[in-house]
């Protein structure tokens, strides 16, 4: 059978090892190749390794003039193993129920690169049908005449068995490794943000989701969209002028790390248009821009803020940390917050109508420097009306007085968000 060829050894460099020319820059053998030394020998091992090598850089070749060709998933490795594992089924009589571990190796590497299925499969095709032709034409010149048709059957046998155990396993491998892979980059991107924030600094595995002292960054945490339609991060990375984009899915919410080359500019107004058009709904905290790793800190540290502001607020927009700096600072703690209201607003938090356009009016009016005119144009009412609730609510006042220092940051408070005195 197969075993009879009798073709002579080119090995390249040392007896018993191949140079390798594979894709990953490897110069050792497989652990394919080993075994089929063991099984086939050095020449068939080495011809086998040649022709594997050929029909990748004939399909590089092909793919100069046929763009459809995803030549950078071809695999010189899992190539030879593919070959090599038929050529020792053949010499054993044996059938192949296992594919080899390179093949294997490759479908992993083609998920972590992005590649598609039909494109893997479409290679699978490519290098079996090139591979058919070789052999076959090997057969023709070597093998006799009253033997050809019975080399010819049991190499067809093998061949097409593995291309079947390949094809019928590869899309549950192409799956399952796809979930398998996006599961581990997942942990990897939350694992590592959340180091950045914990320790000001980069971990391991930062650098590999584009993490690096050097760029610029900026961060939004995205709430009411879980999962995060993908066109939201897209549009913002290209409005925004990024380079790349990292998304941390989250419980409830999704964070977004844009890297920039140089230092960004108009990042707020970028991401307001992009939510208007694909998250109206959304609730959107922007952090600051910053360099390095403690910039990356300041800006993931920023969106957080300015989402918890956002959720204060109760209604979609972005909200971008340096419009709510203050009111991020003053309700950073509920229980403190809390306290501040009650006691300087003693006599004024009830939440029926008259209560509310009493404090309305005060704040209002001390905003407006004291000018009942100007209280009036922003409330509607006239002056005279402003008087009367500024007076009637300032003796209902228990701690505070109109000089009290407070009391005009308290107002602005809770007319920014009226939730805040349902807590209290």
């Amino acid at each position: 059978m197969f075993a009879g060829f009798g073709v002579r050894a080119h090995t390249e460099g040392r007896k018993g090892m191949v140079v390798s020319t594979s894709t990953t820059g490897r110069t050792h053998p497989t652990d394919t190749e080993e075994r089929a030394r063991a099984i086939l020998g050095d020449a068939e091992t080495d011809w086998a390794v040649r022709t594997a090598d050929a029909v990748c850089a004939e399909l590089e070749d092909s793919a100069r003039l046929d763009e459809t060709i995803p030549v950078t998933i071809v695999s010189r490795d899992a190539t030879r193993s593919a070959l090599l594992t038929v050529l020792m089924c053949i010499r054993r009589d044996t059938d192949v129920t296992a594919l080899p571990d390179e093949a294997l190796g490759e479908i992993r590497s083609a998920v972590r690169r992005g590649h598609k299925l039909d494109g893997l499969l479409r290679i699978v095709v490519l290098v079996h049908s090139a591979m058919v032709d070789k052999l076959f034409d090997r057969l023709s010149r070597e093998v006799p005449p009253d033997r050809l048709v019975s080399e010819a059957r049991t190499m067809s046998e093998r061949m097409s068995r593995f291309v079947d155990l390949l094809v019928r396993d590869f899309p549950t491998l192409y799956e399952r490794e796809q979930e398998e892979w996006h599961d581990r980059q997942a942990v990897l991107r939350r694992t590592v943000v959340d180091h950045v924030v914990e320790h000001g600094s980069f971990p391991d595995g930062a650098q590999s989701l584009g993490l690096v002292p050097s760029r610029h960054y900026a961060a939004a945490l995205v709430e009411g969209g879980t999962p995060l339609p993908p066109t939201f991060a897209t549009a913002v990375e290209r409005s925004c002028g990024a380079r790349s984009h990292l998304m941390v899915e989250r419980a409830t919410s999704t964070e977004i790390v844009l890297a920039f080359n140089s230092s960004p500019t108009n990042v707020a107004e970028m991401v307001r248009q992009s939510a208007a058009q694909t998250l109206p709904q959304g609730i959107v905290g922007l952090g600051v821009t910053g360099r390095g790793v403690d910039g990356l800190r300041n800006a993931l540290v920023a969106a957080r803020e300015a989402l918890r502001v956002g959720r204060l607020h109760e209604r979609a927009g972005v909200w971008a940390y340096d419009d709510v700096s203050m009111t991020a600072s003053l309700t950073s703690d509920p229980v403190a917050t809390a306290l501040f209201l009650r006691h300087t607003l003693d006599g004024l938090t009830g939440d029926d109508a008259k209560t509310v356009a009493l404090r309305e009016t005060l704040g209002s009016y001390l905003r407006h420097g004291r000018s009942r005119v100007a209280a009036g144009r922003e409330l509607h009412v006239v002056p005279n009306t402003v008087a009367y609730r500024v007076h009637q609510a300032e003796a209902l006042l228990i701690n505070s007085s109109l000089d009290t220092p407070a009391l005009r940051v308290a107002l602005d408070l809770v007319h920014e968000l009226p939730s805040l005195l349902r807590n209290t």
